[in-house]
């Protein structure tokens, strides 16, 4: 197999062959020489890059949407003592396809059994169709971290929006792959 042309050498491979009248053959050896399955088998490669480049992409962003969430948990866990405490967080994770950042309450109420307070974990709602919270779910929350709260879920949104775009982009490239297949160049 000959070597995989870059994009330089493919530009020159479209060039536009000259014909003359009665000429059959173009005068682009260099395209003429080429195989078809080499083709198909640069294209598979190519495939293969593309979609490995783009999910480290995506993991990438998933690590830097933890790094927001983790700057959130800074800012809450260090506040002024005498400050009314915030019991809001987020549970950041990559599943699949999809960066799941999502907000939690955290309340705390008696056992009846034992007396002792137990925290439980309230989930809160975002909109299935959209990437980010409404800033309406952070009225509860005292003034001195609300800023900070919006400030994080825009950020946050951001990187949902690149996961979600990373995974759509993933999915035409197999889609593409399948094509390439269906052609029978591998």
């Amino acid at each position: 197999m000959a070597a995989r042309p870059n994009a330089e050498k493919l530009k020159k491979l479209l060039e536009k062959s000259e014909y003359t009248a009665g000429q059959i053959e173009s005068d682009n050896q260099e395209r003429e020489d080429l195989d078809e399955a080499d083709l198909g088998q640069w294209s598979q490669e190519r495939m293969k890059e593309m979609i490995s480049l783009l999910e480290e992409e995506k993991m990438q962003t998933a690590v830097e949407a933890k790094k927001i969430s983790d700057d959130w948990y800074t800012h809450i866990r260090t506040r002024d003592k005498n400050l009314e405490p915030c019991f809001y967080g987020i549970r950041t994770t990559l599943q699949g396809n999809h960066l799941e950042a999502t907000w939690r309450e955290f309340v705390f109420v008696k056992n009846g059994k034992t007396g002792k307070n137990e925290r439980i974990v309230r989930h809160l709602a975002k909109s299935r169709d959209s990437d980010s919270y409404s800033k309406a779910i952070f009225k509860k929350l005292p003034e001195w971290v609300r800023g900070k709260a919006e400030n994080t879920e825009e950020q946050l949104a951001r990187k949902r929006k690149r996961v979600r775009l990373i995974s759509e982009m993933v999915k035409t490239l197999k889609q593409y792959e399948k094509l390439l297949k269906d052609e029978n160049y591998f």
